[in-house]
């Protein structure tokens, strides 16, 4: 995989602009922006196999509530990692050309986008999805366009939200004050009163980091004492960033965020360092490096700890203590789990805390889930002959020559998770139920040995070239960032996939979804065990003991579904959601 970057003029009808393509492999990815002559802005980019102007290339129009990171690259040269995946440029030489690569995007756009309006784009810089119709809010003409940048400069964290919401939009353009419109929505996003205090304090935040949306910042902020406010860019980015982590990746709820930051002081980096100390225990490991970026992926993975406790413990819990052979879930089931998990792991636990009571389950994950692994195993060699299941795709040579390897069986997952020392071989139960398909890079060697560098996990496909493939991690050696060469393989194996130049086995995942064979009951396909039998439940739950709060370490099974939480859950559950048991005849 090598980077071949071309530039050139856009001329179609009565638009003007220019366009980047790179040819990667005999695909070109390009992409465009124009201007018409009454200023109005268009981009659009393109994935053919061959050149850009042969009969099976066309242009696919960026729609403009879209985000548009790359295309704002293309209009003033700033970098973003945006432009350089649209263009699937190879992220081993993705350090050699970004610089020159931006600065001639600068250059082009000087040149041939010179009706851009300045002063619009520096009020989309404050926005940051840089969705197409960010541009023309702050581009309109005389008054009206000049009240709107006014107030992006007074609110830059709001830049988005102006353009976006109808009431922001009629508010300013009709001169009325902000706060008076402000407020209402910002609290209803908050789901709490915001007040001219709080409203204030955003009058210095800086622009969200690209990605980022503003309800999860609010809900956070609401949350936070008034003098823990940050007062340095440094500060703003790493309160972003715990922010995000905590409402966005974790899903805290509200009411949990003063235990979590108890102590912190409003020293954001320190804390998102002391965290990220406690996720990643060894000395000299990248992620001690970057701790805004890292305390995001920590917390991704205490969400897999609370999920993996909600299916291997709280839900069997709760199916074992009513009276049915079967318990279908719906979403208020799995809520009230969810928060009854969240109240036995991690209720008054400090981040720090928090991420190293995650971590050490990663570490112990696989000999936890020994039992379910035991039975699974003894269900499969019955039900299944190979005693697996379908890949997402064959496996697959990169043109880099790293091998993509689809794991299908509990044995496979083991072995990479033992090569990778990650929790991969703990995920047999999503795998089989095709609710997560497992990737490993690899190089094959001509004896037939393996070794791994990296896996992924995806979200289970649902038609045979999903229109955008799921990745829901992607990591290297002990949750680490797979390194470049990894990411160019499985950027490219997604990249067939979505534009189906390379067959999904989905008639296979469908017709073995559908066989009798695969576990119905819907507990128990997310557990691994039948939990109808006691002491299958209490094998699970017993290795959980040295993970839960004080509160619970001494409550037994009987306890635990005698509970008030327990009856609450179990209360909810309508006939429509229970299987009774049979009974025998008189």
């Amino acid at each position: 995989m090598t980077a071949n970057i071309t530039f050139g003029r856009y001329r179609h009808q009565d638009l003007n602009g220019y366009v980047i393509a790179n040819v990667n492999n005999g695909v070109t990815n390009a992409v465009m922006v124009a201007l018409d002559p009454e200023g109005r802005l268009s981009a659009a980019s393109m994935s053919v196999v061959g050149e850009i102007d042969s009969e099976a290339a066309q242009w696919v129009p960026l729609e403009s509530r879209a985000s548009g990171q790359w295309a704002y690259s293309m209009m003033t040269g700033q970098p973003s990692s945006a432009l350089l995946d649209m263009l699937d440029v190879p992220h081993v030489d993705r350090a050699g050309i970004a610089d020159k690569l931006f600065a001639d995007a600068a250059t082009l756009s000087e040149e041939c986008l010179a009706g851009l309006n300045k002063d619009a784009l520096v009020a989309m810089a404050r926005a940051p999805e840089k969705r197409l119709s960010t541009y023309e809010f702050y581009a309109a003409e005389g008054e009206r366009g000049l009240y709107r940048r006014q107030a992006a400069g007074a609110y830059g964290i709001f830049a988005d939200l102006f353009n976006a919401n109808l009431s922001t939009k009629m508010a300013i353009d009709r001169k009325k004050p902000l706060t008076e419109i402000l407020l209402p929505i910002l609290s209803e996003m908050a789901e709490r009163p915001i007040g001219n205090a709080l409203l204030k304090r955003f009058a210095q935040a800086p622009a969200l980091p690209e990605g980022m949306r503003l309800s999860p910042i609010l809900v956070f902020a609401s949350h936070v004492q008034p003098d823990w406010f940050p007062k340095t860019p440094d500060e703003w980015k790493s309160f972003y960033h715990v922010a995000y982590a905590l409402i966005e990746d974790l899903h805290v709820p509200p009411q949990s965020l003063p235990a979590l930051l108890a102590g912190s002081g409003g020293k954001w980096t320190q804390l998102a360092e002391r965290a990220v100390a406690k996720a990643y225990v060894n000395e000299g490991d990248p992620a001690l490096d970057d701790p805004d970026t890292y305390v995001r992926v920590a917390c991704m993975n205490a969400r897999d700890t609370l999920e993996s406790f909600v299916d291997m413990v709280v839900l069997p819990l709760i199916a074992h203590a009513q009276e049915a052979d079967d318990v279908f879930l719906n979403a208020s089931i799995r809520k009230g789990a969810a928060e009854w998990a969240w109240d036995m792991l991690f209720e008054g636990r400090n981040l720090p805390d928090l991420l190293d009571v995650s971590r050490r389950f990663h570490q112990e994950r696989p000999a936890m889930l020994e039992m379910s692994e035991r039975y699974r195993n003894a269900q499969a060699k019955a039900q299944i002959k190979e005693g697996g299941w379908p890949g997402l795709t064959n496996p697959v040579q990169a043109p880099n020559g790293f091998w993509l390897v689809p794991l299908c069986t509990s044995a496979e997952l083991t072995e990479e998770g033992q090569r990778m020392r990650h929790c991969v071989g703990g995920y047999s139960s999503q795998a089989k139920a095709c609710n997560s398909h497992i990737v490993s890079v690899r190089t094959i060697n001509p004896d037939g040995s393996s070794i791994s560098h990296s896996t992924a996990e995806f979200h289970g496909i649902k038609q045979a070239i999903p229109d955008k493939l799921g990745m829901v991690q992607h990591q290297a050696d002990r949750n680490h960032t797979p390194d470049a060469v990894y990411r160019d393989a499985m950027s490219w194996y997604v990249r067939q996939i979505e534009s189906g130049r390379l067959k999904t086995n989905w008639e296979l995942i469908r017709a073995f979804l559908d066989d009798t064979l695969v576990v119905m009951d819907q507990v128990e396909r997310l557990c691994g065990y039948d939990w109808r039998e006691r002491h299958n439940l209490d094998m699970a739950v017993r290795p959980w003991g040295a993970f839960v709060t004080k509160a619970y370490r001494t409550k037994g099974l009987d306890a635990l579904m005698d509970s008030d939480q327990a009856a609450a859950i179990i209360d909810g559950m309508t006939p429509a959601f229970l299987s009774a048991a049979p009974t025998s005849a008189p």
